[in-house]
Protein backbone atom coordinates (compact mmCIF):
# COMPACT_ATOMS: atom_id res chain seq x y z
CA UNK A 1 0.00 0.00 0.00
CA UNK A 2 2.97 2.79 1.05
CA UNK A 3 4.30 1.91 -2.55
CA UNK A 4 1.51 2.36 -4.69
CA UNK A 5 1.33 5.67 -2.29
CA UNK A 6 4.99 6.60 -3.30
CA UNK A 7 6.49 6.13 -0.01
CA UNK A 8 8.55 3.77 1.18
CA UNK A 9 7.55 0.65 3.18
CA UNK A 10 8.49 0.32 6.51
CA UNK A 11 8.73 -3.64 6.04
CA UNK A 12 11.10 -5.08 4.24
CA UNK A 13 10.03 -8.63 4.06
CA UNK A 14 6.79 -9.81 5.03
CA UNK A 15 6.45 -12.59 7.51
CA UNK A 16 3.38 -12.49 9.04
CA UNK A 17 1.92 -15.93 9.18
CA UNK A 18 -2.27 -14.56 8.75
CA UNK A 19 -0.43 -12.82 5.29
CA UNK A 20 2.33 -15.42 4.15
CA UNK A 21 -0.16 -18.70 4.13
CA UNK A 22 -2.35 -17.01 1.36
CA UNK A 23 -1.59 -17.68 -2.46
CA UNK A 24 -2.29 -15.08 -4.11
CA UNK A 25 -2.98 -14.49 -8.01
CA UNK A 26 -4.64 -11.75 -10.00
CA UNK A 27 -5.41 -11.86 -13.92
CA UNK A 28 -7.98 -10.82 -16.55
CA UNK A 29 -10.02 -12.84 -19.66
CA UNK A 30 -7.27 -13.97 -21.51
CA UNK A 31 -5.60 -15.93 -18.62
CA UNK A 32 -7.59 -18.25 -16.82
CA UNK A 33 -5.29 -21.28 -16.33
CA UNK A 34 -3.17 -19.54 -14.30
CA UNK A 35 -6.13 -20.22 -11.41
CA UNK A 36 -5.73 -23.75 -11.27
CA UNK A 37 -1.75 -23.40 -10.90
CA UNK A 38 -2.40 -21.23 -7.79
CA UNK A 39 -4.87 -23.80 -5.86
CA UNK A 40 -3.40 -25.44 -3.00
CA UNK A 41 -2.39 -29.31 -4.38
CA UNK A 42 -5.46 -30.51 -2.18
CA UNK A 43 -7.81 -28.71 -4.53
CA UNK A 44 -6.36 -30.53 -7.53
CA UNK A 45 -5.84 -34.29 -6.61
CA UNK A 46 -8.15 -35.05 -4.22
CA UNK A 47 -10.24 -37.99 -3.68
CA UNK A 48 -13.52 -36.38 -3.38
CA UNK A 49 -14.08 -35.78 -7.36
CA UNK A 50 -17.37 -34.16 -6.93
CA UNK A 51 -16.08 -31.09 -4.16
CA UNK A 52 -12.68 -30.93 -5.98
CA UNK A 53 -14.91 -30.38 -9.33
CA UNK A 54 -17.24 -27.85 -7.89
CA UNK A 55 -14.15 -25.84 -6.18
CA UNK A 56 -12.11 -25.57 -9.43
CA UNK A 57 -14.66 -25.05 -11.95
CA UNK A 58 -16.29 -23.12 -9.59
CA UNK A 59 -13.96 -20.64 -9.40
CA UNK A 60 -12.81 -20.55 -12.92
CA UNK A 61 -16.70 -19.73 -13.75
CA UNK A 62 -16.39 -16.45 -11.46
CA UNK A 63 -13.25 -15.56 -13.18
CA UNK A 64 -15.04 -15.86 -16.37
CA UNK A 65 -17.98 -14.11 -14.87
CA UNK A 66 -16.16 -11.10 -14.18
CA UNK A 67 -15.05 -10.58 -18.03
CA UNK A 68 -18.38 -11.28 -19.25
CA UNK A 69 -20.59 -9.72 -16.80
CA UNK A 70 -18.73 -7.67 -14.51
CA UNK A 71 -17.00 -4.83 -16.31
CA UNK A 72 -19.73 -4.40 -19.18
CA UNK A 73 -20.43 -0.83 -17.82
CA UNK A 74 -18.81 2.02 -15.64
CA UNK A 75 -18.86 1.73 -11.62
CA UNK A 76 -20.79 4.48 -9.78
CA UNK A 77 -17.90 5.62 -7.92
CA UNK A 78 -16.17 7.93 -10.57
CA UNK A 79 -13.21 5.63 -10.21
CA UNK A 80 -12.87 4.64 -13.97
CA UNK A 81 -10.35 1.34 -13.40
CA UNK A 82 -7.94 1.47 -15.76
CA UNK A 83 -7.73 -2.13 -16.27
CA UNK A 84 -10.86 -3.88 -17.25
CA UNK A 85 -11.61 -7.35 -16.37
CA UNK A 86 -9.25 -7.70 -13.39
CA UNK A 87 -9.94 -10.29 -11.41
CA UNK A 88 -7.86 -11.69 -8.08
CA UNK A 89 -7.79 -15.21 -5.99
CA UNK A 90 -6.63 -15.91 -2.94
CA UNK A 91 -6.05 -18.87 -1.54
CA UNK A 92 -4.99 -20.75 1.80
CA UNK A 93 -4.41 -24.20 3.37
CA UNK A 94 -4.47 -23.72 7.32
CA UNK A 95 -4.91 -25.96 10.12
CA UNK A 96 -8.36 -27.59 9.41
CA UNK A 97 -9.58 -25.63 6.54
CA UNK A 98 -8.97 -24.49 3.09
CA UNK A 99 -10.31 -21.21 1.64
CA UNK A 100 -10.80 -19.92 -1.83
CA UNK A 101 -11.87 -16.41 -2.84
CA UNK A 102 -12.57 -14.54 -5.75
CA UNK A 103 -12.54 -10.80 -6.28
CA UNK A 104 -13.29 -8.70 -9.43
CA UNK A 105 -14.16 -4.84 -9.08
CA UNK A 106 -16.73 -4.84 -11.43
CA UNK A 107 -20.47 -3.28 -11.48
CA UNK A 108 -21.69 -6.31 -9.41
CA UNK A 109 -23.85 -8.96 -9.17
CA UNK A 110 -27.37 -6.98 -9.10
CA UNK A 111 -26.46 -4.72 -12.05
CA UNK A 112 -25.10 -6.95 -13.76
CA UNK A 113 -27.92 -9.50 -13.32
CA UNK A 114 -30.37 -6.63 -13.93
CA UNK A 115 -28.84 -6.01 -17.47
CA UNK A 116 -28.24 -8.95 -18.46
CA UNK A 117 -31.29 -11.06 -17.33
CA UNK A 118 -34.16 -8.34 -17.21
CA UNK A 119 -36.76 -11.30 -18.24
CA UNK A 120 -35.42 -13.63 -15.13
CA UNK A 121 -35.58 -10.65 -12.76
CA UNK A 122 -39.05 -9.44 -13.48
CA UNK A 123 -40.33 -13.13 -13.09
CA UNK A 124 -38.59 -13.97 -9.79
CA UNK A 125 -40.18 -10.26 -8.11
CA UNK A 126 -43.57 -11.42 -9.50
CA UNK A 127 -43.43 -14.18 -7.56
CA UNK A 128 -42.61 -12.85 -4.73
CA UNK A 129 -44.70 -10.17 -4.37
CA UNK A 130 -43.84 -7.37 -2.19
CA UNK A 131 -40.18 -8.09 -1.98
CA UNK A 132 -37.80 -5.53 -2.49
CA UNK A 133 -35.16 -5.77 -5.26
CA UNK A 134 -32.31 -5.66 -2.65
CA UNK A 135 -28.91 -6.47 -3.44
CA UNK A 136 -29.25 -9.84 -1.39
CA UNK A 137 -32.05 -10.84 -3.26
CA UNK A 138 -30.29 -10.45 -6.67
CA UNK A 139 -27.57 -12.75 -5.42
CA UNK A 140 -30.40 -15.07 -4.35
CA UNK A 141 -31.56 -15.17 -8.19
CA UNK A 142 -27.92 -15.60 -9.13
CA UNK A 143 -27.81 -18.74 -7.80
CA UNK A 144 -30.81 -19.90 -9.93
CA UNK A 145 -30.07 -18.83 -13.37
CA UNK A 146 -28.53 -20.82 -15.50
CA UNK A 147 -27.43 -19.59 -18.30
CA UNK A 148 -24.32 -17.22 -19.75
CA UNK A 149 -24.53 -14.54 -22.04
CA UNK A 150 -21.70 -16.56 -23.87
CA UNK A 151 -25.39 -18.84 -25.06
CA UNK A 152 -22.75 -21.85 -24.30
CA UNK A 153 -24.89 -24.31 -22.30
CA UNK A 154 -21.95 -25.54 -19.70
CA UNK A 155 -21.11 -21.51 -18.79
CA UNK A 156 -23.63 -19.35 -16.34
CA UNK A 157 -23.35 -22.59 -13.53
CA UNK A 158 -20.48 -21.80 -11.26
CA UNK A 159 -21.98 -20.38 -8.20
CA UNK A 160 -25.33 -23.06 -8.70
CA UNK A 161 -22.34 -25.86 -8.83
CA UNK A 162 -20.90 -24.57 -5.34
CA UNK A 163 -23.77 -24.30 -3.67
CA UNK A 164 -25.22 -27.55 -5.03
CA UNK A 165 -21.89 -29.49 -3.59
CA UNK A 166 -22.48 -27.32 -0.28
CA UNK A 167 -26.09 -28.58 -0.02
CA UNK A 168 -25.21 -31.70 -1.02
CA UNK A 169 -22.48 -32.63 0.79
CA UNK A 170 -23.51 -30.73 4.13
CA UNK A 171 -19.94 -28.69 4.21
CA UNK A 172 -18.04 -25.99 4.03
CA UNK A 173 -19.25 -22.88 3.73
CA UNK A 174 -19.94 -20.12 1.07
CA UNK A 175 -20.22 -16.27 1.23
CA UNK A 176 -20.50 -14.19 -1.72
CA UNK A 177 -20.40 -10.10 -1.13
CA UNK A 178 -21.48 -8.15 -3.94
CA UNK A 179 -22.31 -4.38 -4.04
CA UNK A 180 -24.80 -4.10 -0.84
CA UNK A 181 -25.57 -7.76 -0.63
CA UNK A 182 -24.38 -10.51 1.50
CA UNK A 183 -25.45 -14.04 1.09
CA UNK A 184 -24.41 -16.43 3.06
CA UNK A 185 -24.79 -20.63 3.51
CA UNK A 186 -23.56 -22.82 5.99
CA UNK A 187 -23.49 -25.99 4.54
CA UNK A 188 -23.39 -27.81 7.64
CA UNK A 189 -26.30 -26.59 9.45
CA UNK A 190 -27.96 -25.40 6.43
CA UNK A 191 -28.49 -22.43 7.65
CA UNK A 192 -28.70 -19.23 5.53
CA UNK A 193 -27.75 -15.30 6.24
CA UNK A 194 -29.15 -12.63 3.14
CA UNK A 195 -29.47 -9.24 4.05
CA UNK A 196 -28.31 -6.15 2.32
CA UNK A 197 -25.97 -3.75 4.02
CA UNK A 198 -25.80 0.36 4.27
CA UNK A 199 -22.13 0.36 2.42
CA UNK A 200 -21.47 -0.55 -0.66
CA UNK A 201 -18.04 -2.81 -1.78
CA UNK A 202 -18.50 -2.00 -5.78
CA UNK A 203 -17.85 -5.60 -6.54
CA UNK A 204 -18.11 -8.80 -5.90
CA UNK A 205 -16.60 -11.15 -3.25
CA UNK A 206 -16.65 -15.01 -3.59
CA UNK A 207 -15.48 -17.23 -0.86
CA UNK A 208 -15.72 -20.69 -0.04
CA UNK A 209 -14.17 -22.42 2.97
CA UNK A 210 -14.25 -26.11 3.21
CA UNK A 211 -12.87 -28.73 5.81
CA UNK A 212 -9.57 -30.24 4.78
CA UNK A 213 -11.24 -33.82 5.77
CA UNK A 214 -14.18 -33.28 3.36
CA UNK A 215 -11.54 -33.54 0.13
CA UNK A 216 -10.99 -37.55 1.21
CA UNK A 217 -14.19 -38.22 2.60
Amino acid sequence: MLQKLGLQPRIEKIEAENVIVWLYEVGDEDNLDSIVGSLPELLISSGNKALRVAVTSGMTEAVANSSEHAYIHRRKDGTNISVPHRWWIFARREEDDISVCICDLGIGIPRSLRRTFPEEVASFFYNKPGKKKDDHRMIELALTVGRSRTGKSYRGQGLKDILKVVKEQGVGLLKIYSNKGVYIFDGKSGHVTSRSEASNIMGTLVQWRIPLAAFNS
